[in-house]
């Protein structure tokens, strides 16, 4: 293959990989997970949407109190 085609696509594979990881649901609970455990609050705020958690948390146990 021409050396000239090769080194774009070859950068464009990477970027488009690199891209898909950050983008990923394991990457951001890995990000959370480091947050936790260096006891980083605004970078965990930042991978997990506490209110939202709460809220739903709070609705699943007054709608089925008792219910596993």
């Amino acid at each position: 293959m021409n050396k000239k085609i090769l080194l774009p696509v070859l950068v464009l594979t990477a970027s488009l990989i690199g891209y898909t990881y950050r983008h990923s649901i394991r990457f951001s609970l890995y990000q959370a997970y480091k947050a936790y455990k260096n006891h980083d609050i605004m970078t965990f705020e930042k991978y997990v949407d506490l209110d939202g958690l709460l809220s739903n948390l709070i609705d699943d146990l007054t709608t089925y109190p008792g219910h596993r």
